[in-house]
Order: C-alpha cells, then structure tokens, then sequence
C-alpha cells in the first residue's frame, strides 16, 4: 500500500462489509486440464491402456510439467508405474470396463461438448469404480459446466468408492471452497438488498462448505448479531473459538453479545482475553474496538451499533466497532465509492461533497473526498481537502498527515512534506508497512531496516504478494530480500513488465549481475513489443546503458595528448600522460591502457586489475622522447561506494626504456558529472564535468594534483550521425607538483570537445567513443604550463 492510498472507510458504510472476504475466496478452483496438457494426459491414458507404459510416462512427465498443479498427473504417473511392475508377470494388460466411455469422454470434454462430456464419464465411473481417472474426469466437466453442486456430490461419492485416495478428497474440497465462496457472494447480496433471512441462509451454506474458514464464521455471528439472534451468536462465536483459539476476533463478538445481553463480567472477560490474543499488527485495533463499544454501551444506552468486519485481508478479518444509524449524506457517500471503484473520479468527488454538505459533521467523507482528488491527481484541491478533513480532527491522524505528506511531495513541497511525514511517525499507531514507506522517505534507512526485519519476524508482513514485498524490502534498504522477493513473484509468474526495471535494480544492488541483466533484457523486450511501462525513448536507451554498464568485464583506452606548457588535467586518467609529470614547456605524449574487472560489476563497487604504457613522442624542452621513455605500471585500484565515484589505486612502475623509472604509486581520484552520456530524446542539452586526482610516488618521493572543471552545451550532430556529439565548453584547471619550483599553476579558457559513440546493438547503448579535445587555456596563476593550447585525442573501447 502506497502512502497516497489509505484503506477506504468501509466500515463506516455497510455497503463495503464483506466483498473483500467474496473477491478473495473466488476462482480457488484450479483450471481443469485443457490444451497441450488435457492432450498429453489423454495420450498417456491411451498408451496405459494398450500396455505402452514407457510412452505413458513421457507424455505424463510432459503434461506434468506444463501443469505442476494438478496433483492427479502425479498420482497417475506413480499407478502407471505401479502397473508397469505388475505387467511384468503378466504377458499383457486389459482395458477396465469404462475405458471406452472415458475415451469418448476425455474426446467431449476437448470439444467443449461438456454435457456429454459428463454423461459418458459417469458412464465410465459405473462401469470400473475404482479408476480414480474416471471421478476426476466426470468432475471436471460439471466444473467445465458451471454445475458445482454435482461435482461435489459426484467427486465425493467417488472418494467414499476409491479407498485410500486422497486426490479425490483434495479435488472435492477445492469445489467445496468454490461452493463457499459463492454462498458469500449471495449473503452479500442479501445484505445490500437488506433480505436478512436471506443473509444468513446463505452465510450458513457457505460456513457448512468451508468449515476452517474463520471468516465466513465471522460474517455468520455478525450476521446472528445484526439479527439479534444473541445466544445463536453466542454458540457460534464459541464454536469459531474452539477452532480458532489464538484468534480475537470471535472472542470479541461473543463479548458484544455477553454485552447486549447485559452480562458485563462475561463481556469483559472475552475483552481481556481477545486483548491477550491480538498480536502486534492488531492491538491497536481490539484496543480500540473494546473503548468504542464500551463508550457506545454508555452513551447509547446498550444500543449498541452491531460490529462490522474489516476483510480487506482476507486472512485474517478485522472486527471493527459498529457505526452510529445512517447520516443524511450516507446515500451520496455510497455512489462516491461506487464511483471510485469504477475510477469515474469527477463523479466520486461532486457525490464527495455532496455527502459533506449534507454531513458536514462526519469527518469519513471529508477522507472520502480527498481519496477521489488524489486518484484523479487532483493534488492542489486534494491538499486542501486533507487540511479540512486534519482540522476537524485536530491534527491527531497519523494515517491522514502521511497522505497529505505525500501530496505536498507531488506539489513540490518537500519541507512541509517532511513535517508531515515525522509529525505521523511520532503520532505512531501506523502499520509496519507505512511506517518503512514514511522512514525511506526521510533517508532513515536504518529505522526503516529494522522496522522492516521487526515486522517480518512477528509475520505482520505475511499477508503481502512476493511483489509487494519486493518494493518494501527496497524501501527498508534490504536488497537481498528485494531481489529474492522479486524473483520469487517473478517463478510465479506474478511478475509484471512494468517492474522488470526495479526487479534488475534490486538484483544489481545483490550482486547477481546475470538476473540483473536478465530483467534489464526483458524489460527491452517488453519495451519494443507493446511498451507496458510507456517508456520513453531516453528511458530505453537509459535501461540499455544499464546493460552495458553492468555487463563491462574489460576495456581498453588509448590517448594522444599535446599539452602548451604541461599535461592537460585529467590526462593521467586517459593513460595518456604520466601521472604528476608536467613540465614548463609543451609535449606530445601516448598512452594506453587494458583494464580488467575479476569480480564483475558489485552494483557499481567495482575492482580492476590494470596495466598501462605510455612515452614522450615530443618534448620541446629537449627532454628525452621515443622508446627510451617508455613506462609501465601494473596496478589495481577500487571503488569503494556505489553511490560515489572515488576510486583508490595502487601501482608498480615498470621501466621499459632507459630513461623511464621504477617505483610505486598510490592515487586517489574523484570524478562526477551532469549531461556526459548521449542523449536521444533531445537535440542539445547542458553538460559539466569535473574530475580530481592526488597521487604520490613512494621510492622517488613526488606528490602531485590536478583537478579540471567543464560546463557547457552539448549538441547532438545529426545532420552528421546521430551519434555525433559536439561540446563548446569553459575549462578551468589546476594542477600541483611537489618537485617543480612553481608548484601549482591554474588556467582557464575556452574548449571543445567531439565525440563519435559506436559499438551499440539492441539490448547495449554504445559502449565505446574516439574523442577529440581542444583547448585553449589563459595562466590565472602559477608558472607557464597552465596557458597555451591543449589537445587530446582518445579512444575508449
């Protein structure tokens, strides 16, 4: 649950008591077999039948695995096997009696025919009663026939004649459950229709189908309640009881009913129990039910409103105080959540202010209007539909502070939205799931955490889909749990399109690249069939780029620098000059550089083992040039945070040419930047870049910094190539040397910067450029190699 979205108020209107438990409980049926499976199973029957159990069982394990959810494949593949031993003694195998009427039955059943479907399978059932095949087949088609109350009678007359057989049981139950379900719906029915007999014959069939279900038990004794059937309800709470003795809810019906009835000490003593029994998703809840109903009991006079039934889980429903008699703006409020659930949001929000205008008093429909105004992203009128609602009840609703927190948000104000949401926190009494929602939202992660590793102990999470727990787990900051909840909705086939993105982030955050760029696939997939999430085109190319961040195991980067009076800053980072070295006068340098990355990518933490090379081509002041320069280093250098681009390296000088040196060097590196990737989804955009370096050499002491800042537009030549990409720029930039005698130099001027993107398919954005660079720089302050013109050329592969 979102924090833009409370629970509706439908305790406080009777029209939304119970569809929660109805919806719930329907389709628990599994499919009956169909399409390549119903094929497969046939096929196998077939072949058991005339004695070819090999091919049996490969049809069978086949059928089994497109429909892991039919338990009576199973069970069929263990009888052919058991077959297939006792055929042994025997020279061959004779068909049972149905066997003609359940072929021709299985061949209805695939036509859709599922009238003769049924009554050649009962022909069959008759004939060998003992074929478990046959029970389940006659099933299926009344199911398939929409004849539920058959099949349960058919599937239990086969269970009293198959010995030993559980899938028969198990099939009859499911009907059963169906059965049940159905029976709500009609109680449900009755209520709206206020057809109380009605009501309460059909809450009784379904609590006969489905005995366990504590719900439908719960809905019987408010349904006895609302009847005034006391000593009824009385037995039938303690009947739910007995089943369910950890449970508060039928503890604290029967104690209403010990209270209608005038018997406090009995009603108070299931009060003290059922608040013994509530766990800590609930106590707040039985508390508050015990308060209103005991502050009913003396101001109304023992007329007490009946309790209502809270089964937006299905679960585990909620018993929640009864309201007060209908208010003049109840029949207006009740088309307003009609509408909501039709989301005709215009419509649920003038029936909205209908409803307070005739009850201005009932702060629900307040909470009513401003629910309507947030759906329809309404956010200026449904922040001042949360102010009026907050004053009319001083202040005190964490639940009310939390959504106007969240609508302040989307209006931009981010203070006052971080008022809204710590003022909630400390008011308290919220669920575990909005207060990690609030908790993230403040950048408490820690709290968050361990409310989150809290609430998942006590199980007050339980009730949430593997996906639901994936974007809570995210919020709490616990990326192992996201990632396994994530993939957990994913093997269930509950995982949408539109969260592929988030599911690849999380596995990114574990550290399992594969399923990270599985999902990140996917999700391109999904993006050029139908689009599910309306991607936009840079969001596209931004998933592909994740793809070729996160799948990079090497690279390789060669240089070409002429510097005016020294190195360009940040050069040393393109391998294409010595780290430290600057001189007075200009240079021509080459480099290259091969880096590879042993652990893969750790959501960005990364390590590299690299070795580069590099020589003076040119030096103007007379220096040494060619081969004789040549300098390698071996090293490794890693990035600590995923969230900062500092990197720490280590290296080993290696001298190739005579005049090059032998040493040991540690840098430390920061970089960052707005605008530098490609852009497809505009012709031009801003770009600033800076980049940071310290290093020190440790057996010829040298200690040396560079820093060089960028801002300026980039431009997308496409007249050109669409990967082309210009950026006229300002350039400022320092560097240090402890060995020159003017050890720091800055400069400043203007620059420009071509770039050609390449290497790019389907699921990659391009992974590889060939840059060029020039710049003009004007000495701010130090010696001569802070002016002059700076080139560079580089290739990144």
């Amino acid at each position: 649950m979102t924090i833009l979205h409370r629970f509706r108020l439908g305790a406080a209107l009777a029209i939304l008591l119970a569809p929660a438990v109805v919806h719930a409980q329907m389709r628990v049926v599994p499919l009956p077999l169909s399409g390549p499976a119903y094929a497969l199973a046939q096929d196998a029957y077939r072949a058991s039948a005339r004695g070819d159990y090999r091919h049996a069982e490969a049809q069978l394990r086949e059928a089994i695995r497109l429909r892991p959810d039919v338990a009576a494949l199973r069970e069929q593949l263990q009888k052919i096997r058991q077959e297939q031993t006792r055929s042994r003694d025997k020279p061959s195998t004779v068909r049972d009696a149905g066997y003609r009427d359940a072929n021709a039955a299985f061949t209805a059943y695939g036509r859709k025919d599922y009238r003769n479907a049924v009554r050649l399978a009962r022909d069959a059932a008759d004939k060998a009663p003992d074929n478990t095949a046959y029970w389940l087949l006659l099933g299926n088609a009344l199911i398939a026939d929409d004849r539920y109350e058959d099949a349960d009678r058919s599937l239990d007359e086969g269970a009293g004649k198959v010995v030993g057989n559980t899938t028969l049981r198990q099939r009859r139950d499911e009907v059963r459950r169906e059965l049940a379900a159905r029976a709500a719906a009609k109680a449900f029915n009755a209520r709206r229709n206020d057809d109380g007999a009605g009501e309460l014959a059909a809450i009784r069939d379904a609590v006969g189908y489905a005995p366990s279900n504590l719900s439908y038990r719960l809905m019987l004794i408010v349904a006895l309640l609302r009847g005034e059937q006391w000593d009824e309800a009385i037995v039938a709470a303690s009947d739910a009881h007995a089943r369910e003795a950890t449970q508060a809810a039928p503890l604290l019906l029967r104690g209403y009913a010990y209270q209608r009835l005038g018997k406090d000490a009995a009603a108070n003593e299931d009060f003290s129990s059922a608040a013994t029994l509530a766990g800590n998703d609930e106590r707040d809840n039985v508390q508050r039910f015990i308060s209103d109903t005991q502050k009913s009991r003396t101001t109304l006079a023992r007329n007490l409103p009946t309790p209502e039934l809270d089964c937006s889980n299905p679960a585990a429903c909620r018993v929640l105080a009864g309201q007060p008699p209908r208010d003049r703006g109840y029949d207006e409020a009740t088309l307003a959540y009609q509408a909501l659930d039709s989301k005709d949001y215009v419509a649920a929000s003038m029936h909205a202010r209908k409803a307070i205008a005739a009850a201005p008093q009932n702060r629900d429909y307040r909470v009513l209007l401003l629910d309507a105004l947030t759906d329809a992203n309404d956010f200026a009128a449904a922040e001042q539909a949360a102010n009026d609602a907050l004053a009319q009840g001083q202040g005190q609703d964490a639940v009310l502070l939390a959504q106007r927190g969240a609508i302040r948000e989307r209006l931009g104000k981010a203070a006052a939205a971080r008022e809204d949401y710590a003022e909630a926190l400390a008011l308290g009494g919220l669920p575990p799931t909005m207060q990690i929602d609030l908790l993230a939202h403040l950048n408490r992660r820690t709290e968050a955490r361990k409310v989150f590793d809290e609430a998942r102990r006590s199980g007050a999470l339980d009730q949430l889909s593997p996906l639901e727990l994936a974007y809570l787990a995210s919020s709490a900051g616990d990326d192992a749990a996201a990632h396994a909840a994530f993939s957990e909705a994913d093997r269930s086939g509950k995982l949408p399109d539109q969260a592929l993105d988030d599911a690849a982030f999380a596995a990114t955050r574990a550290h399992d690249d594969r399923s990270a760029l599985a999902y990140f696939k996917r999700s391109i997939d999904a993006a050029n069939d139908t689009n599910p999430a309306n991607k936009s085109a840079q969001q596209q190319f931004d998933t592909r780029r994740a793809v070729s961040t996160i799948d990079r195991e090497f690279g390789f980067i060669a240089s070409l620098t002429r510097s005016g009076g020294g190195p360009s800053a940040g050069s040393a980072a393109a391998a294409g000059a010595q780290p430290g070295a600057s001189g007075n006068n200009g240079s021509l340098q080459a480099g290259a550089e091969a880096y590879w990355r042993p652990f893969g990518y750790r959501n960005g933490s990364t390590v590299e083992i690299f070795g580069r090379v590099f020589q003076t081509l040119q030096d103007k002041s007379r220096g040494a040039t060619g081969t004789q320069t040549a300098q390698a280093t071996v090293g490794a250098r890693w990035k600590p945070w995923s969230s900062q681009n500092v990197v720490v390296s280590f290296g080993r000088l290696i001298p190739i040419g005579s005049q090059a040196s032998s040493d040991w060097l540690a840098q430390l590196a920061y970089s960052d930047g707005i605008g530098t990737d490609l852009r497809v989804d505009r012709l031009s955009w801003w770009t600033t870049q800076w980049y940071a370096e310290a290093g020190h050499y440790l057996q010829h002491p040298q200690t040396y910094g560079l820093a060089s800042l960028q801002a300026g537009r980039s431009f997308r030549l496409d007249g050109v190539d669409p990967r082309l990409v210009v950026f006229p720029h300002l350039t400022l930039n320092t560097d240090y040397n402890s060995l020159n005698q003017q050890r720091s130099a800055t400069g400043i001027g203007p620059g420009v910067n071509l770039r050609y993107w390449f290497r790019e398919d389907a699921y990659h954005a391009p992974r590889s450029y060939v840059e060029v660079s020039l710049q003009y720089r004007m000495k701010i302050s130090g010696d001569e190699r802070a002016r002059g013109f700076f080139m560079t050329t580089t290739l990144s592969y």
